[in-house]
């Protein structure tokens, strides 16, 4: 028998499947490395867009606010909108502020309790309005680290009246929690 029909020895197959198990190991970790990476960046999308989307919600509920109170805590926020007319604009179909400007008379809530922040309108029925809201801020860096924050905080723009909120969301993944920050001000209606 020649030598190139007789197959492998048995020491060339053996170190032949230590070289492949040993490439498929490097590649299979490589795989669930890259697959760690991925659910934690999308864990990161998935909070960053859900802060993004809370703050847009209420920035639209405080735009038209009129005589805003924020309490000393920051968690609570009372406002009054203008009143709008009871039938739609025959162009835009929408209902538009009565004129002159005049308040709707309901005293409108927003209030931080325990992780949730709701809205309480006339009714006296409260809504849900964001939920996963951390309390305290988790923020070794910065200077309120620890201590509860502020959600409300009344500032200007120049000499118009506004409001800056300020959210901090968690949620809980794999790896624990994950915190994002997010603060914008809203300009409020300063119907005067």
């Amino acid at each position: 028998m020649t030598r190139s029909m007789r197959g492998f020895t048995l020491l060339e197959l053996m170190v032949g499947l230590s070289l492949l198990s040993a490439i498929l190991t490097g590649v299979l970790l490589m795989e669930v490395s890259a697959a760690r990476t991925f659910n934690r960046n999308m864990a990161q999308i998935d909070i960053s867009t859900a802060s993004a989307t809370s703050l847009r919600k209420v920035s639209k509920l405080l735009r038209n606010a009129r005589d805003a109170v924020i309490t000393n805590d920051g968690a609570t926020i009372q406002y009054t909108l203008p009143a709008l007319t009871d039938a739609p604009d025959s162009t835009t179909g929408e209902r538009e502020f009565v004129v002159p400007l005049q308040s709707d008379g309901i005293a409108h809530t927003l209030y931080v309790s325990i992780g949730t922040m709701y809205m309480r309108d006339g009714s006296g029925a409260a809504t849900s309005v964001i939920e996963n809201l951390s309390s305290i801020d988790p923020d070794p860096k910065s200077s309120e680290y620890g201590k509860n924050y502020a959600v409300f905080a009344t500032s200007s723009i120049g000499s118009r009246r506004a409001v800056t909120i300020t959210l901090i969301l968690r949620k809980k993944g794999p790896e624990g929690y994950r915190y994002t920050r997010i603060r914008g001000t809203v300009v409020l209606g300063n119907f005067e």
